[in-house]
């Protein structure tokens, strides 16, 4: 009988044992982690506001539409809106904005081939059905800035297209 009790007793300590490394392992783990063992929630991590910034306008180009049955050329012109860190685009004045605005556009000069690229493949791949409609032109909008934004990287950040001129024939 004293063997049977003593394995017990071994067997309750070694599972109290297992027990409390779980217990500590986890309370460390949210310590690490950035938790606390109060429960309480961490405090978010605060968003940096995000102002309109410059507007690299894209002059009006013509493109070959995908159309297989007849020829369909598309005259578009656009505008990128980009955001910025500070609300200086915002407060400037006329003569101000338009002399940070040709700053703006002059440091993105040397990514002027790669937007011009991806508008070439992106719009000639269209059909007129396609963009003809707004949800058409909306869908072009998104498929544009997705694709343009991680070629612009991080400092650049498109945050709307308008479309400045439109015409198909």
């Amino acid at each position: 009988m004293a063997a049977v009790l003593g394995n017990t007793r071994g067997l309750a300590i070694l599972l109290v044992g297992v027990v409390g490394g779980v217990l500590v392992g986890f309370l460390l783990l949210r310590v690490l982690i950035g938790g606390s063992s109060s429960g309480a929630a961490p405090a978010p991590a605060p968003v940096p506001a995000e102002y309109d910034g410059g507007v690299l306008h894209v002059k009006e180009r013509i493109f070959n539409l995908a159309d297989t049955n007849a020829r369909r050329y598309l005259k578009l012109a656009i505008a990128l809106q980009f955001s910025a860190a500070t609300d200086k685009f915002e407060k400037a004045s006329a003569e101000g904005y338009k002399e940070l605005n040709g700053e703006f556009e002059a440091e993105l000069a040397p990514k002027s081939a790669a937007i011009h690229d991806v508008l070439t493949s992106v719009v000639s791949a269209k059909t007129m059905a396609q963009l003809v409609t707004p949800e058409g032109k909306n869908q072009l909008k998104q498929e544009l800035m997705a694709l343009l934004n991680p070629i612009l990287g991080h400092d650049h950040h498109i945050t709307k297209i308008y479309i400045t001129d439109f015409v198909v024939q």
